[in-house]
């Protein structure tokens, strides 16, 4: 999977696009994700990346979902310097 994300106010220079995989885990709603992008600051350092970890659920019309995520902010050596969840 592929993803790009920016939000309000946010610069698309701080942040890679995302690349990850989709699975399938049960019957045609469920499914979970995981992702990866790099992050920057203003001067375009490499300050770290961060991981996006998720399940997703599709409505019975399958026209909406539902995810539950774990996301891992890195530093640039690879170590974990905060978690937080996002549905």
């Amino acid at each position: 999977m592929s993803e790009y994300g920016i939000g309000p106010g946010s610069s698309p220079a701080l942040r890679s696009p995302g690349h990850g995989a989709w699975q399938r885990e049960q019957g045609w709603q469920g499914y979970s994700f995981a992702f990866t992008f790099y992050r920057y600051d203003a001067s375009g350092l490499f300050i770290g990346s961060q991981k996006v970890t998720a399940t997703l659920e599709l409505g019975a019309s399958g026209d909406e979902f539902i995810t539950n995520s774990s996301v891992e902010i890195l530093d640039a050596n690879g170590n974990k310097i905060a978690t937080f969840c996002a549905t």
